[in-house]
């Protein structure tokens, strides 16, 4: 909309961020107030499963320190940072399983409970959050997408499960690698984006909640 492209460098551990403007055609170094302990009590995900987010000009990084999550969001317009705090924590000893997703037009957390329980929270302003639904799932979680998870199912096969309608959709791909980590040799979901070309299923694309769930609590 502002025909402008920004490129954004931050790592936490260092004490400034810079961002280049395409418009400005020029870098902007600033230094930026988070506080993030650099001898290894915070913990500054990236590329663990789902620990960073983009939404609505926004890009989001969560923190997991001590026996909570913080949530640091960058605005892309005005250039400037943001420290708030995350839902509260499902687990004192897991509480860093938490994963992001997007909610429509809302940031979510995907929150570790207890053995395959998850709380799924919805961000309604910025540090504020309500908890929408809790899930018991049986099946292992491999990634994300808008409102969704995917789950991979025991015969291998990927199944996305949508957290605000309750409705599941079979995908075609099939690896025995799915129930493993990529790190031990089995496969992982990095990205998912759906084709603007409607694609022809054969037979059923549903799938029974109870092939990767016990029930959802509202």
């Amino acid at each position: 909309m502002t025909k402008d492209y920004k490129v954004l460098y931050y790592n936490a551990l260092e004490e400034y961020a810079a961002i280049y403007s395409c418009s400005r055609d020029s870098w902007k170094i600033f230094k930026h107030n988070l506080d993030v302990d650099i001898e290894g009590n915070n913990i500054f995900e990236r590329d663990i499963l789902k620990s960073t987010d983009y939404l609505n000009g926004y890009y989001y990084w969560l923190v997991r320190e001590n026996n909570k999550c913080r949530i640091v969001s960058f605005d892309f317009g005005n250039e400037v940072f943001v420290d708030m705090e995350g839902p509260p924590a499902g687990h004192e000893d897991y509480h860093w399983l938490a994963n992001l997703m997007v909610l429509g037009d809302s940031l979510g957390i995907l929150n570790f409970v207890d053995g395959f329980v998850h709380d799924v929270w919805i961000m309604i302003q910025p540090g504020v959050w309500n908890k929408l639904v809790t899930i018991h799932l049986t099946t292992r979680i491999k990634s994300y997408y808008d409102n969704s998870i995917i789950l991979v199912t025991k015969s291998s096969r990927l199944v996305s499960y949508n957290v605000r309608t309750n409705k599941t959709r079979l995908f075609e791909f099939r690896h025995h690698g799915l129930h493993y980590c990529p790190e031990i040799g089995g496969c992982a979901v990095y990205y998912y984006k759906e084709s603007l070309v409607t694609i022809k299923r054969q037979g059923n694309s549903e799938l029974h909640l109870n092939h990767c769930m016990t029930r959802a609590t509202y």
